[in-house]
This record gives C-alpha cells, sequence and structure tokens, in this order.
C-alpha cells in the first residue's frame, strides 16, 4: 500500500492540533455562501442603495485598513445568483464535505482547505494584482475540493440533478475542462486557479507517480516472464489430448485429469459428455 511521504509529519500535527480543527469545515462554507447569497438577495430587494458583495470581496488596501474580515468572508461570495445553482453548488459542497471527512478526518480537511485557500489569501493580500482572487474564488474553491473528492473516490456515482448517473472522475473531467475554458476566457483567474490547485498536486501527485512506476514494473516483469517462455521453447504445464490445447495457447483453460490417465480441457469433457446423452436415452 502507498504511503505518502507527508504522512508522518501530519499524522504528528494531528495528534498535537487535531483538537482545533474545525468539524464538516466545506459544509460550513457552503452554508454561509448560502447566507450570504440570501442577505444579499435581501438587502438588494429591500430597496437598499448597494449589494453586500463589495464588503466581503478580498482588498488588501481596505483590509490593511483595518478590515481584516475579508480575508474570510470573500470564500463567502457565491459564483452565480442563480438559485436553483446556489442550491446546487451548496448541496455538493456538502456532498464532497462528507466524503472528505470519511477518508481524511476533519483534521486533514482543514489543512487542505486552508492550505488551498490560504494560498490564494496570501495571493489578495498583494497590494494592486490581489484583487484578482475575486474573479470565480467560489468556482474555484468548488473545483479543488471536488477534484479531491473525485480522486478518492473515481468509480463512485452521482446522480446529476437526481436523475444523471456519472462517475465522479468523468464529472471531474468536465469541471477540469469547465475551468479550462473560464481561465481562456479571464485569463486574470489563471494565478488564483494554479495556487489554489498547488496543495492537490501536493496530495496526489506522489500517488499518481507511485501508480505509474508499479504499472510499469508490472508490465516488466510480465515481458520478461513472456520471453523466458518463448526461450524455453514455450513448454507447457497442461495439454489437452482431444484438441491439443495448452495452458499457454488458451491461460483461461481449464484442464481435467480422466480415469485413464489423459489430461483433457473442460471444453472437450463437456463437449464428449453431450455426444453421449441420445445414446444414454
Amino acid at each position: 500500500m502507498f504511503r505518502h511521504p507527508g504522512d508522518s509529519l501530519i499524522a504528528a500535527a494531528e495528534r498535537r492540533f487535531g483538537h482545533l480543527a474545525i468539524s464538516n469545515l466545506i459544509r460550513w462554507i457552503a452554508i454561509f455562501q448560502l447566507a450570504v447569497w440570501g442577505l444579499d438577495l435581501f438587502t438588494r430587494s429591500g430597496g437598499g442603495e448597494s449589494s453586500l458583495i463589495p464588503y466581503l470581496l478580498l482588498d488588501a488596501t481596505k483590509v490593511y485598513s483595518g478590515e481584516v474580515w475579508r480575508v474570510l468572508t470573500f470564500l463567502f461570495v457565491t459564483a452565480t445568483a442563480n438559485p436553483l445553482f446556489i442550491l446546487f453548488f451548496v448541496f455538493f459542497l456538502w456532498f464532497v464535505s462528507d466524503g472528505l471527512e470519511r477518508a481524511w478526518g476533519s483534521f486533514r480537511v482543514n489543512l487542505y482547505v486552508v492550505a488551498s485557500m490560504g494560498l490564494v489569501m496570501l495571493l489578495g493580500l498583494v497590494p494592486g494584482i490581489g484583487i484578482v482572487v475575486n474573479i470565480g474564488i467560489a468556482s474555484i474553491f468548488f473545483s479543488a475540493m471536488f477534484f479531491a473528492f473525485a480522486t478518492i473516490y473515481p468509480e463512485f456515482v452521482i446522480n446529476l440533478f437526481g436523475i444523471i448517473p456519472i462517475k465522479a472522475k468523468w464529472l471531474a473531467l468536465a469541471d477540469a475542462v469547465l475551468l479550462l475554458v473560464n481561465i481562456s476566457s479571464v485569463p486574470l483567474m489563471t494565478i488564483p486557479t494554479v495556487l489554489a490547485l498547488i496543495p492537490y498536486v501536493v496530495v496526489f501527485l506522489p500517488g499518481f507517480v507511485h501508480g505509474m512506476q508499479q504499472r510499469g514494473e508490472t508490465a516488466v516483469r510480465r515481458a520478461k516472464f513472456q520471453s523466458k517462455v518463448n526461450e524455453e521453447g514455450g513448454e507447457a504445464f497442461h495439454t489437452c489430448a482431444t484438441c491439443g490445447k495448452t495452458d499457454l495457447t488458451d491461460p483461461a483453460a481449464e484442464f481435467r485429469v480422466t480415469a485413464d490417465g489423459e489430461e483433457h480441457c473442460v471444453e472437450c469433457l463437456e463437449a464428449a459428455a453431450e455426444s453421449r446423452k441420445p445414446a444414454e436415452g
């Protein structure tokens, strides 16, 4: 079983600081996104002069002026104002949160979220260019979390919109394509997107590399074995006395030794049994 190079360090940190972890952190972020959307809708529909959103976005100048809440609240700004899509994103994040909590536990989920969004937040604190983190931050956060879920549970079937069954790995691929389309349309999204996905690469790349190495070693061993068989003349352990089939020509074949001491493949024995049935009747 593959063991990540950083597992021992993370385990030590979890033993020491695990009690500080927030359970279901991704769920809470989703809930706050829904709450912010609802409050903003209420503010604008109630005759308010301005939206709530500008007071939540990450702005380095305003953070340094004392509005420190912005280093957190920028995560609560939703990607769309459409209520159906808001509910979809919130439900999906809730679902992803449960899956990651089962696989990693609260501490590691917290660590992943903080690392992913912390890098984006640090970019946001750079005067002059940090404002770009507000472009599509909700979709970037969603992708960073869902990519982790789909990598852990690639074969998990999700009923998209409650009716279309799709495996998590294909949804993640579609999400990646959509993310690339968004980046190509708004190039300023490139830097915060790359930063947000660095923890994903750190967590999963060693496993990908290890898997590729194992597949390569298996292919080499298989080629060496086949080469050795060919050099030794392909001597078979089993040979059917009826049709001449061997375990080399048909590795999936099964063989049986009959009362006369001869070895036959199961197919020939079944054929012989069938041919005797009319005579026995």
